[in-house]
């Protein structure tokens, strides 16, 4: 069944970057499909940023939209059921370098983890993901969708949580990390390509986060 011995985790670019028919309704269907797929964490992407940092933290928390109502409803629930109020995501948003100027603190949660049952009896391996957008979002994002924030260093951000004393019992990091741009692959007049890395890490004797992907 699932959930036990697995995670899904998306990398960012969930929304923004999407068919008309979900642009329509504001991204909430494929929110709402992303409910129903049982993901547990995503990243921030470039994309999730279009709309600003207001209407990204609806499309986390649910509500409808002050003006425009909630112009998709029914919304499909994960037990079969529906409602005519947006839900919002059940999946949980991860921002690990995206700060908000007027607090000083994380616009999402930096990392969340999951439990694993292992083959050591009754041992639980608990494993973190940090979630992260690339320093450079703001340079091909429109200013108002990043407005009243700070891009800081993934390295550095990755690294803050990996130090942090609150998440010393987690015994394996994944870092999902998004990189915005043309979709790799694709030709590109400047060069620039999309990919959402995920890189699974552990500690190093100093502490510091590395990994491979």
């Amino acid at each position: 069944m699932y959930g036990g011995q697995e995670a899904t985790v998306f990398a960012g670019d969930n929304i923004g970057a999407s068919p008309l028919a979900n642009g329509l309704f504001f991204e909430e269907p494929i929110t709402v499909a992303t409910n129903l797929m049982n993901v547990d964490f995503a990243s921030v992407g470039n994309h999730e940023f279009d709309k600003g940092a207001a209407e990204l933290l609806r499309i986390q928390n649910g509500g409808c939209r002050p003006v425009e109502g909630c112009t998709a409803a029914p919304y499909a629930l994960p037990n079969g059921g529906t409602t005519n109020v947006y839900p919002g995501a059940d999946f949980q948003y991860l921002a690990a370098n995206v700060v908000v100027d007027a607090t000083g603190k994380t616009l999402f949660p930096p990392y969340a983890t999951k439990t694993f049952g292992t083959d050591h009896g009754n041992k639980k391996l608990e494993v973190g993901f940090i979630g992260e957008v690339l320093q450079e979002t703001p340079t091909i994002v429109t200013p108002t969708g990043v407005a009243g924030l700070t891009f800081e260093d993934e390295a550095d951000a990755a690294n803050a949580v990996v130090h942090d004393q609150a998440a010393k019992h987690v015994g394996a990091w994944v870092l999902v990390i998004h990189q915005g741009g043309q979709q790799a692959g694709t030709p590109s007049l400047n060069g620039a390509r999309a990919t959402s890395r995920a890189a699974t890490s552990t500690r190093s004797p100093s502490g510091s986060i590395r990994g491979s992907r």
